[in-house]
C-alpha cells in the first residue's frame, strides 16, 4: 500500500472518525479565529471577487538574489480561475471551472484532467483563497519549526483530504501547509504575506519544500473579470471535417501507420498515443514548406535531438477531414529498418480536437465532429486517462502490489516496460515457470538513441477492469518507478474509439 502499512492506514481513518476533546476543538478554532484575523478576510465574504495574478518563478542564488525564469498571469473568481502560460512565443493554459480541472496545449485543444493531484489542487486553491478557516478541524499540536513555536492546525476539506496547516501562534500567519500529510505529503512553504488592500493580506511569496526555486505574485484586486477570462480559450488550430467514412490504414503487429498529406505534401505516419504533439522529420519539414517558430528539444524513451516548433496550415486526411494551422515538432529521426519511409508521428494534437475511431480488425480509421457525434460504449472498456501532459496515463498495478500510472503508448511496439529500480519488487519470470528470465531486446526512439533492455513476463498488469497475465515486460534503466509504460504488443487486442475532448478512450477487445 505505498508503504504504509494497514495499522497505520486503519489508525489514520480512526483518528479522523474519532470526536475532538472540547479543548483542542476550542483551541483549534481560535487558531483559525487567528488567523482570520491575521489576513482579515476569508474565502467567499466579498472582500476579492474577483483577482488578476502576475505569477513569477524565480531562482535563488547563492548569495540570496533571485532571478526570475518565466512568468504566468492567473484570473480568478473565487476558486474558478485560468491560468496563462508564454513559453518560446506559444501560449499553454489551465484552470478550473469550479465542477473539472481543464489543460489547452499551444494549439488550444482543450481537455478535462483526471490525474490523482486534482484533490490536492482544489485544496491548494482554497488555501490561496483564504478557505481553510472555514474547513473542519480534526486535531492541534505543537511542535518547533525552525527553531520556532508553531501549531499545527489539521482541518479536513469535504472531499476528505486532510491538510495541516503551520501557524505561528503569535501572529496567527501560516508558515507552511501539508497536502495529505500522511500519504503524499505535498509541502508549501510560506516566504511572505503581502498587504493587497488595506488590512487585506494574502500569501504573495512561497516554496516547495527543498525547492530553491521560488514563486511571487503580484496582484491586482477586483479588476473586471468576464466569464470569457476564465474559461478555456478557443482553438487556435481547427478542423473541418469531411465525410466521416471510414479510410484505410495499414496496422501491423508493430504499429498503425496513417496516410496524411501536410501542405499538399503526403506522407506516412505512426499513430502514436505516446506522443504529446504531432511530430515530423526535417526532410519532410522542408519538403512540405513549414513555417518555423522556434527551436527546441524533443526527447524520447532513449534520447534527445534538437529540433524546430513550426506550423502546418493543413493536415488532411483521407475521408477529407482537415487540421488547420497546427503547430507541430520537427525532429523526428525516422527508422532505418521496413518503416523508413514513416515520416512523422500523429499525436495528441490529431486526437484532441476529433473523435478518431480506430477498427484494427478492418484496417480503418474513421474522423468525427465531437459536437456531433459520441464514442457507442456497448460492450467496451470506458477509461478515463489523465492527458494533462498530451499523453494518456491510466492507474495500473503491477503483480498486485505495485501502483504505478501507465502511459498507453502505441507508438511503442515493446510490451509493458517498467522501472529498472523495481527489479527486487517486481519479479519478471521466464515462460517455462522457473527463474529469471534473462533475454534482452534493443530499443530505439523517434529522437534518436538506443538501449538494450533485459526482459521477461511479468505476471500481472491490472488497468481498472482490464488484467493482462504473464505479459511479456522488460525494465528500464533511468525510467520513474511510479511510472509504467504499456506499448501496442498489448494494445493491438482492442480496437479504439478515441474521444479525448471529452476525456475518454473507448476500448472494444478485439478476437485475435
Amino acid at each position: 500500500m505505498n508503504g504504509l502499512s494497514v495499522p497505520a492506514w486503519a489508525l489514520a481513518l480512526a483518528c479522523a472518525a474519532a470526536p475532538l476533546p472540547a479543548r483542542a476543538a476550542d483551541d483549534a478554532a481560535a487558531l483559525l479565529l487567528l488567523h482570520k484575523a491575521y489576513v482579515g478576510w476569508q474565502l467567499d465574504d466579498g472582500t476579492f471577487a474577483t483577482l488578476k495574478v502576475r505569477e513569477s518563478l524565480r531562482s535563488v542564488a547563492a548569495d540570496g538574489t533571485q532571478t526570475e525564469k518565466f512568468a504566468a498571469s492567473d484570473v480568478r473568481r473565487g476558486l474558478v480561475h485560468r491560468e496563462s502560460l508564454g513559453l518560446s512565443g506559444l501560449r499553454h493554459d489551465s484552470g478550473f471551472t469550479g465542477r473539472l480541472f481543464w489543460s489547452a496545449n499551444e494549439n488550444g485543444f482543450t481537455v478535462p484532467r483526471h490525474d490523482s493531484r486534482r484533490d490536492i489542487e482544489l485544496a491548494t486553491l482554497a488555501f490561496f483563497a483564504e478557505g481553510m478557516t472555514t474547513m473542519k478541524s480534526l486535531s492541534v499540536k505543537r511542535e518547533s519549526l525552525d527553531g520556532a513555536s508553531v501549531a499545527i492546525v489539521r482541518v479536513t476539506m469535504p472531499f476528505d483530504l486532510v491538510v495541516d496547516l503551520y501557524e505561528d501562534p503569535a501572529t496567527g500567519a501560516f508558515r507552511r501547509v501539508v497536502f495529505d500529510p500522511a500519504k503524499r505529503a505535498e509541502t508549501l512553504v510560506i516566504d511572505a504575506y503581502s498587504e493587497v488592500l488595506p488590512g487585506k493580506r494574502m500569501v504573495t511569496s512561497w516554496h516547495e519544500a527543498g525547492s530553491k526555486l521560488r514563486e511571487v505574485d503580484t496582484v491586482t484586486p477586483n479588476p473586471p473579470v468576464s466569464d470569457a477570462d476564465v474559461k478555456p480559450p478557443p482553438a487556435s488550430a481547427s478542423w473541418t471535417f469531411g465525410t466521416s467514412e471510414p479510410f484505410h490504414i495499414e496496422a501491423t503487429q508493430s504499429r498503425i501507420i496513417v496516410d496524411a498529406v501536410v501542405n499538399g505534401v503526403r506522407g506516412r505516419f505512426f499513430l502514436d498515443t505516446g506522443a504529446g504533439a504531432i511530430a515530423v522529420s526535417t526532410g519532410f519539414a522542408a519538403r512540405a514548406k513549414l513555417q518555423t517558430v522556434a527551436s527546441t528539444e524533443i526527447g524520447g524513451l532513449t534520447g534527445s535531438a534538437r529540433g524546430t516548433i513550426a506550423k502546418a496550415a493543413t493536415i488532411a486526411f483521407g475521408d477529407g477531414s482537415t487540421l488547420h494551422d497546427v503547430i507541430v515538432y520537427t525532429g523526428f529521426l525516422p527508422s532505418s529498418g521496413s518503416d523508413s519511409d514513416v515520416v512523422g508521428l500523429l499525436g495528441f494534437d490529431f486526437l484532441a480536437g476529433a473523435l478518431v475511431d480506430v477498427d484494427l480488425d478492418k484496417q480503418r480509421l474513421a474522423i468525427f465532429d465531437p459536437a456531433k457525434v459520441a464514442p457507442n460504449e456497448a460492450g467496451a472498456a470506458v477509461v478515463t486517462p489523465d492527458l494533462t501532459s498530451g499523453v494518456p496515463y491510466v492507474p495500473a498495478v503491477l503483480d498486485g502490489g505495485r501502483n504505478v500510472r501507465a502511459l498507453f503508448d502505441m507508438g511503442n511496439e515493446a510490451p509493458v516496460l517498467i522501472s529498472g529500480a523495481l527489479r527486487n519488487d517486481v519479479k519478471l519470470f521466464s515462460s517455462s515457470g522457473g527463474g529469471s528470465l534473462k533475454f534482452n531486446i534493443d530499443m530505439s526512439g523517434a529522437a534518436g538513441g538506443q538501449q538494450e533492455l533485459q526482459c521477461g513476463q511479468l505476471a500481472r498488469i491490472q488497468m481498472g477492469r482490464l488484467n493482462y497475465d504473464d505479459a511479456p515486460a522488460c525494465y528500464l534503466p533511468d525510467f520513474a518507478e511510479n511510472e509504467a509504460i504499456v506499448g501496442f504488443d498489448l494494445l493491438r487486442h482492442f480496437n479504439y474509439t478515441f474521444d479525448y475532448p471529452e476525456g475518454k478512450i473507448v476500448m472494444t477487445q478485439r478476437k485475435l
